[in-house]
C-alpha cells in the first residue's frame, strides 16, 4: 500500500537533492570571490531576516508538494487491490499523506538548510537576523505548503491518473488568478477572481513578504497563518474522503 508511496516519494526526494546540491555547488564555484569581497567591506549585520529564508523557501516546498500530492489518483489502476487489504479505506489514504507530508518537511528542511549553509560559507552569517518574526514565518511557510498540498490532493482524488496533469495547471492557475487580482476588472469579474485567490498559497506569502503590495488577500497578523492551515487541513480531509469513496 503506502510502500509504493515510499518508493515515490524517495524517487523525488532524490532528483529534489540533487538540484538543490547542484544549484548550491554552482553558486559557491561561481560566486565565492565576489560576495567574500563585498562582505569585509560592508556592515551586514542583521541584514537577512532569518524568518525571510523561512518564507521564501516554501516556493521550493511547493515543488516538491507538486510532486507527491497526485499519488492517491496514480493509484487508480491498483484501487480495487489496495481497498481489498482489511483496515479501512481512509487510513490507507491517510498513510499515503503521511508519507508525502514526511516527504515534504524533509525537502523543506534541506532547503533551508542549504540556504543557510551558502550563507555561512559566504561569510555572511551574521548578516542572519535573529527576531522575533520567525515562529509566524515559520507557521505562514509550513501553513502555505499544507494548503497547497491539500488542493491538490482534493482536486486530484476523483481523477484516477490524473493527478499529475492537475498538479502542472496548478501552477498556471497560481500566476494567472495572481495577476488577474492586480488588474482593473469589471467589479462581478473581480470580486470572483479575489474569491479564488483566497484559495491561492502564493497569494498568502505575497503580501508577507511585500508590504507595499496590493494585498488581493486581505488578511493580515495571524488570520494570515491561521487560514492557510484550515484550508489545507480541509482539503486533505475533502481528499482522502473523495478517494475513499469514488468508485473502484
Amino acid at each position: 500500500m503506502e510502500y509504493v508511496e515510499i518508493l515515490r516519494a524517495r524517487r523525488v526526494l532524490i532528483w529534489y537533492a540533487v538540484a538543490v546540491v547542484a544549484t548550491a555547488a554552482l553558486n559557491l564555484l561561481s560566486l565565492r570571490a565576489h560576495v567574500s569581497v563585498q562582505s569585509t567591506d560592508m556592515d551586514i549585520h542583521g541584514k537577512i531576516p532569518l524568518a525571510a529564508i523561512l518564507v521564501g523557501s516554501a516556493f521550493v516546498a511547493f515543488i516538491l508538494a507538486s510532486c507527491v500530492a497526485p499519488g492517491l489518483s496514480n493509484e487508480g489502476n491498483t484501487t480495487a487491490i489496495s481497498w481489498t487489504r482489511p483496515m479501512p479505506r481512509w487510513v490507507i489514504a491517510l498513510r499515503y499523506v503521511a508519507v508525502d507530508v514526511s516527504a515534504i518537511a524533509l525537502g523543506y528542511a534541506l532547503c533551508v538548510a542549504t540556504v543557510l549553509g551558502i550563507l555561512a560559507f559566504y561569510g555572511l552569517g551574521r548578516a542572519i537576523a535573529i527576531d522575533s518574526y520567525i515562529p509566524d514565518g515559520l507557521a505562514l511557510a509550513l501553513g502555505t505548503v499544507v494548503m497547497w498540498y491539500g488542493l491538490l490532493v482534493a482536486a486530484s482524488a476523483r481523477f484516477p491518473g490524473r493527478g499529475g496533469m492537475i498538479a502542472g495547471l496548478s501552477w498556471g492557475a497560481v500566476f494567472v488568478l495572481a495577476v488577474l487580482g492586480q488588474l482593473p476588472l469589471p467589479w462581478l469579474i473581480h470580486d470572483l477572481v479575489v474569491a479564488l485567490n483566497y484559495l491561492n498559497p502564493a497569494e498568502y506569502i505575497n503580501g508577507a513578504a511585500n508590504s507595499h503590495a496590493n494585498h488581493v488577500v486581505a488578511l493580515t497578523g495571524v488570520w494570515r497563518e491561521i487560514v492557510p492551515w484550515c484550508i489545507g487541513i480541509a482539503g486533505i480531509v475533502a481528499g482522502i474522503r473523495l478517494w475513499s469513496t469514488r468508485e473502484a
